[in-house]
């Protein structure tokens, strides 16, 4: 069976605008509690603890940008493609 060609459908300026504030408004309403979790979630990893289960905590409050960081802060780059600002 030959592949499937997929469209990729990009998302309008208004869209990615929308995206952006609903991230800032994340970030804004978990800003107390969002350092803690960034905390815990890195002791966890350092720890060898239960990572999956930390992070079923920490998603709640920190974006993937704050967890990638994070997780980055303790672990390195994996791969050498990680690259977050």
């Amino acid at each position: 069976m030959p592949p499937q060609k997929i469209e990729l459908a990009r998302s309008s300026e208004e869209e990615k605008q929308s995206q952006l504030k609903r991230l800032a408004e994340f970030h804004a309403r978990n800003a107390k509690a969002a350092p803690a979790a960034l905390e815990r979630l890195k002791r966890v990893v350092i720890e060898n603890g239960n990572v999956f289960a930390e992070l079923m905590k920490t998603v709640r409050v920190c974006s993937l940008g704050q967890i990638t960081k994070a997780l980055f802060e303790v672990g390195g780059e994996i791969g050498g493609v990680c690259e977050y600002p």
